[in-house]
């Protein structure tokens, strides 16, 4: 039988991923609430991928 494939995610907390973009927690939990940068809650924090966060640096932090 053939192993299942298994994926490394990264998962960034809201205050790693405010360092990463060098933004306040605070924007980076506007984002999430403003739909700009996905992040699932998970054990009831954000957690988010670093697709997340390259998504949002294509974006320019502006959700355009």
């Amino acid at each position: 039988m053939a192993e299942p494939e298994t994926t490394n995610w990264k998962l960034y907390t809201p205050g790693e991923v405010a360092k990463i973009l060098k933004v306040t927690r605070r924007t980076v939990y506007r984002w999430i609430e403003a739909g700009i940068l996905e992040a699932a809650r998970i054990d009831g924090v954000y957690r988010i991928t670093e697709e997340g966060i390259n998504n949002i640096l294509k974006k320019g932090g502006k959700g355009k």
